[in-house]
């Protein structure tokens, strides 16, 4: 695992904490921030499952120290690998990683393909990507070129990443109040940009 890696890893487990279940978390059980719903081959489950048959729910926040190395090993293989975020400046591949992990992916993508598209001053700088939430050669190319070409325009792209990521999370609430109960964390990760 990287340098780069293990800075992102670090400041999201911040936020993520341990064991969860909350009902109104649209990704059910969890546990530092991996979703039972949407990560049901995950392998500290089946740990969790053992726990549960033994001693019965885990508590809010519970940690499982034997699960860390395998934690810290699906977010780098799953989020950080397959983003190809070891590819482009720690400072976006931290936000995007972020966003991976609270979104998913295409979320993540999506908001770097849309923020860049906004400062391209209509194509002059760079021609649009297509908002696919993929993260082709296209758009890692042209977050390298931004990053080491446009150093204002590297700023202006950060600053619409962030605004996307808060207004997402500004939406959901918006349609269904029982999501504000999470408002408090994910202003917690809208403000993780700013360190």
């Amino acid at each position: 695992m990287t340098r780069n890696f293990e800075e992102a890893y670090n400041k999201t487990a911040q936020i993520e904490g341990y064991y969860a279940n909350n009902p109104d978390d649209k990704g059910g059980e969890t546990y530092c921030g991996i979703a039972r719903k949407f990560h049901p081959d995950w392998k500290g489950w089946k740990h969790i499952d053992w726990w549960k048959t033994r001693f019965g729910q885990p508590k809010w926040n519970q940690r499982f120290a034997k699960l860390d190395d395998d934690v810290k090993l699906f977010y780098y293989n799953v989020f950080w690998n397959n983003l190809r975020l070891n590819d482009i400046s720690v400072d976006l591949a931290t936000m995007i990683y972020d966003v991976a992990v609270n979104m998913g992916s295409y979320k993540a993508i999506e908001f770097v393909q849309r923020a860049l598209n906004v400062a391209n001053i209509k194509e002059k700088l760079w021609e649009d990507l297509k908002v696919d939430g993929i993260i082709g050669s296209k758009t890692i190319n042209i977050i390298q070129k931004v990053n080491s070409d446009y150093s204002k325009k590297w700023k202006e792209i950060k600053v619409w990443y962030i605004c996307l990521k808060g207004y997402r999370y500004i939406n959901i609430m918006e349609k269904n109040e029982s999501q504000e109960i999470f408002a408090s964390s994910w202003v917690s990760r809208v403000k993780l940009e700013e360190k």
